[in-house]
């Protein structure tokens, strides 16, 4: 794997006080996404995700099946959730990422309450 860029980092606001900081760096040949999921350790504390990690990971899903990049697999070290897709991300689509993903857990909040 070449030398990585850093494209974006944003919060994802879930909570009064809680966010989970999302990291976007691509190389040549991949997209790796970022979950710092340290204000919710306990939703990383099962196989699959839970909480708002389902929409999260459900959006992320989709966005990158429609730009045509394959989820390549996804490591959990502490409170770091980390998505490897395997193309790179354009720069270009990064506020569409960040538009969905909030939206998503918008809406997760919102039908939670």
């Amino acid at each position: 794997m070449s030398k990585m860029t850093h494209l974006a980092k944003f919060p994802l606001i879930i909570g009064k006080n809680k966010d989970i900081i999302i990291e976007v760096l691509i190389d040549d040949s991949h997209t790796i996404i970022l979950l710092d999921c340290k204000c919710c350790p306990d939703l990383l504390s099962s196989k699959l995700p839970r909480g708002v990690l389902i929409p999260i990971s459900s959006t992320l899903k989709t966005f990158f099946e429609e730009h045509g990049i394959r989820n390549l697999g996804v490591n959990v070290n502490g409170t770091i959730m980390s998505r490897n897709y395997n193309n790179p991300l354009s720069p270009e689509h990064i506020p569409e990422l960040r538009k969905r993903m909030e939206s998503a857990v918008k809406k997760f909040i919102k039908n939670k309450s």
